[in-house]
């Protein structure tokens, strides 16, 4: 899948998340997923590692998850530093919960986008490799269907556009 693509994917996540979770929770963690949903495509520049391969596991979400959060908020408790304007960062645990959710949502999503087109070799995602070589091959369309990707751009616009709309009461 391309960019165009991914971003709808994220996109459409960051609708549901909008709906699902209190504003001032919602933004940073709609933020920490646009933000980190390309993560699993370092695969390209990192020679040794193969494109879907496990870099697009639930263990690689779940490490760098961990990770970015955990750095942040380690950091922030360090430092004693606080940013009680923002909601969620008043503390290290809340900041590492949103920051947690948002990059694990944001690996998710590019997984799903991924799994819903066809690679060049590869149609699944394996999200449990190495313990097992299950994979969802969806594959409605090949990853440089200019089509599929648009399609997925314009959809994720419109579930984000009516989430922000019913969140805000102009619509429902």
């Amino acid at each position: 899948m391309h960019r165009k693509g991914h971003v709808g994917v994220s996109m459409m996540v960051a609708g549901i998340v909008l709906l699902a979770v209190p504003v001032a929770y919602a933004l940073p963690i709609i933020l920490t997923l646009l933000t980190t949903e390309r993560l699993p495509d370092l695969d390209f520049k990192i020679p040794f590692l193969k494109h879907r391969g496990y870099s697009h596991t639930i263990w690689a979400a779940l490490v760098v998850a961990t990770a970015i959060a955990g750095s942040v908020a380690g950091g922030l408790a360090y430092t004693a530093v606080s940013f009680e304007s923002v909601a969620p960062f008043v503390n290290p645990e809340t900041t590492f919960a949103v920051l947690w959710v948002g990059t694990f949502l944001g690996f998710m999503s590019h997984y799903a986008g991924d799994m819903i087109t066809n690679g060049t070799g590869e149609y699944g995602v394996q999200l449990f490799h190495p313990l097992t070589q299950w994979e969802l091959p969806i594959g409605l369309w090949n990853a440089n269907s200019r089509l599929g990707n648009n399609l997925l751009f314009v959809g994720g616009i419109a579930v984000a556009g009516l989430s922000s709309a019913v969140k805000i009461g102009i619509i429902g």
